[in-house]
């Protein structure tokens, strides 16, 4: 140990681990920033979901004032379109509310720990909360999936005719194909990141 003091290993050795814990503190404020992003790139979805919203015609059709048995199945397929698009822009915002709300927070509470240099508590807050992650997880997910459901909706009450039909029809078949795609990079990474964790 003298040797080691005379040679300047005990500098050396507090360099090192000043550097581990450095590097530590660094993993985990890039795991904060990867939280921080579900709730940006939430309230971006709740904002174009909103936008939607309120560009997209919505007003139910009275059918016994239609006499056209044609035009009032059209006219019957627009409602049933018209409440599924409020539905689906409806849970979008709510479930994008509850993800950018408790991501936001988990964010700020764990970086505020760690400004306060009390990594055990943070580490501890960050055990206890994994379960509202989850959740938060699987609300971003439901909001997507409902957003992507309500823009196919709102092609169909925006346009007329077959175009209606081409358009959520090619819309319905993307959206099957992304979610596909996001599927299988959850797959990925539940297996090859965490499924040693």
């Amino acid at each position: 140990k003298a040797f080691d003091l005379t040679r300047g290993g005990a500098g050396n050795a507090a360099a090192t681990e000043a550097a581990a814990k450095a590097f530590d503190l660094t993993r985990a404020r890039i795991r904060l920033e990867g939280l921080s992003a579900y709730g940006v790139t939430t309230a971006l979805l709740m904002n174009a979901a909103l936008r939607i919203f309120s560009s997209t015609p919505k007003k139910l059709q009275d059918l016994s004032e239609i006499k056209d048995e044609d035009a009032k199945k059209v006219a019957r397929i627009e409602n049933y379109v018209t409440i599924a698009f409020s539905v689906l822009v409806t849970i979008t915002i709510l479930s994008g509310m509850y993800t950018t709300i408790t991501f936001s927070l988990l964010a700020l509470y764990s970086k505020t720990a760690l400004g306060m240099a009390i990594d055990e508590k943070y580490l501890e807050f960050f055990r206890m909360t994994e379960p509202i992650r989850h959740i938060g997880f699987d609300t971003y997910l439901i909001s997507l999936l409902c957003f992507k459901g309500s823009f196919i909706c709102s092609l169909f009450l925006t346009f007329k005719g077959r175009l209606r039909y081409w358009l959520s029809g090619f819309g319905t078949l993307f959206l099957m194909y992304s979610w596909y795609n996001i599927n299988t990079i959850m797959k990925f990474a539940s297996t090859l990141l965490f499924g040693g964790a």
